[in-house]
């Protein structure tokens, strides 16, 4: 038997409220590992689509701390797939700046081979932020059931797909943002600690009627 908590939030008190007119702005925030995070694949899964990037005016920003200096390797794989139009990155923000650049963006990246339970994430999904989220993320079945954002498999064509479903789906970025702060709340720290109370407070009644 075991009990599982996962991580909280605070609901933040400003969300977004409107979407680029001009273009599409994707964003990734996390540390600059490519094979956890995925974005050696993510940039695999653009290549195939850079038309599409071009005519949509899509653009990624990959932002973050580069702490094992893989970056250097990162960017020359953009170059090499003639993707530097389309890719940009910075060093890690962090608190309000943080928040603000993820509200600047319309639509949050997560291409993970593997996680955790993954704060970057909910913390998007809180701002309103539709995502982009493979089955690494461990919240795939979650955005989909929610209607989030847009699910693939840890491989570069699954992600391609996604992409391009994003991209085609910008019409409805109010409503999947919507559906992503409805998925946030569930992790506001009241309601985990409310849920664990009982649970854990059901193990003690369990073991007092022994």
């Amino acid at each position: 038997n075991h009990i599982i908590v996962p991580n909280g939030i605070e609901i933040p008190n400003k969300v977004k409220t409107s979407f680029s007119k001009d273009g599409i702005k994707c964003i990734f925030v996390g540390r600059i590992e490519p094979y956890q995070k995925g974005l050696d694949l993510l940039i695999d899964a653009c290549k195939p689509i850079k038309g599409m990037l071009k005519e949509k005016n899509c653009h990624i920003h990959i932002c973050g701390p580069d702490r094992e200096n893989k970056l250097k390797k990162l960017i020359s794989q953009v170059h090499l797939n003639g993707l530097d139009d389309y890719f940009s990155f910075s060093d890690g923000v962090y608190g309000e700046e943080k928040k603000q650049l993820i509200l600047d963006s319309d639509v949050f990246l997560i291409p993970s081979r593997f996680e955790g339970h993954p704060m970057a994430l909910i913390e998007a999904l809180s701002l309103g932020l539709p995502c982009v989220a493979t089955t690494g993320s461990n919240m795939r079945e979650q955005i989909e059931k929610s209607n989030s954002g847009w699910t693939a498999n840890n491989n570069a064509d699954s992600i391609t797909n996604a992409l391009i479903k994003m991209i085609n789906s910008s019409d409805n970025y109010y409503e999947i943002s919507k559906n992503a702060i409805e998925l946030a709340m569930t992790f506001e720290w009241k309601k985990i600690a409310l849920n664990n109370h009982l649970l854990f407070q059901s193990v003690l009644d369990g073991r007092n009627n022994k």
